[in-house]
């Protein structure tokens, strides 16, 4: 299933908020695992790992 939007800025806004709740989710999973991260570390690392599979994903 694909979503097209007509307005690229709708576009935009989803993607990041789309990347936000990832990280988010990444950053509570270490959480579990006994790591305390900060929401910018957090984003630094998953953009680190996952930055360049995610933007994949979402150029296609």
């Amino acid at each position: 299933m694909a979503i097209r939007f007509s307005d690229e800025s709708e576009s935009f806004k989803s993607k990041m908020e789309e990347q936000v709740c990832q990280i988010e989710h990444f950053r509570q999973s270490l959480c579990k695992d006994g790591r305390e991260l900060d929401s910018q570390t957090a984003a630094r690392e998953w953009i680190e790992r996952y930055g360049r599979q995610f933007a994949d994903i979402f150029s296609r």
